[in-house]
């Protein structure tokens, strides 16, 4: 189980040195690296982190998880690891909303993205925190959400341009 992207990268070149596809391992961990570069210039310098909550069902995301680390590289701050949870721990609404994220992120099975968004604003507690008033809540399908590989890039890109949106349209 992956904690850190810097230990998927080195996944990506050892796969390619066993099977003997260096090459193309090598190609592959300089594409993974370069989308974490991008993903992480996207944060304006004077912005304030962004404070993102990752939730999956009634489990969240502590330290030493991808997700944590993955929050970190575009310059946010994982609420979970904020509030002291260590891993994937089973968390109440009514946690998140003492916690009041600015942003929440979750995954949902293809095509259901609506659905799991209405699912989460039908919930009083989670109506009432910054997330949800200011619309930020982020619905990601679990190709993009849950991958622990050189696909985790794609949440992890996703996640920079919805949270950075101005920097993404200006081509920084």
């Amino acid at each position: 189980m992956f904690t850190t992207l810097d230990e998927v990268g080195r996944t990506i070149l050892l796969t390619g040195y066993l099977t003997g596809h260096d090459a193309d391992a090598n190609r592959t961990y300089r594409e993974f690296q370069a989308t974490i570069e991008q993903a992480a210039a996207r944060k304006p310098k004077d912005s304030p982190p962004a404070r993102i909550l990752g939730i999956g069902g009634r489990y969240s995301y502590g330290d030493r998880t991808l997700f944590d680390d993955i929050v970190r590289t575009v310059g946010g701050v994982n609420v979970g690891a904020e509030h002291g949870l260590h891993g994937y721990d089973a968390i109440s609404t009514e946690q998140i909303l003492r916690w009041d994220p600015e942003w929440i992120v979750t995954g949902s099975a293809k095509g259901k993205s609506a659905e799991t968004l209405h699912r989460l604003l039908d919930d009083p507690a989670v109506q009432l925190t910054t997330a949800a008033r200011k619309g930020q809540i982020l619905v990601f399908e679990n190709h993009v959400f849950l991958p622990m590989s050189p696909f985790t890039v794609l949440l992890l890109d996703a996640l920079s341009e919805s949270i950075y949106p101005a920097t993404t349209k200006a081509g920084i």
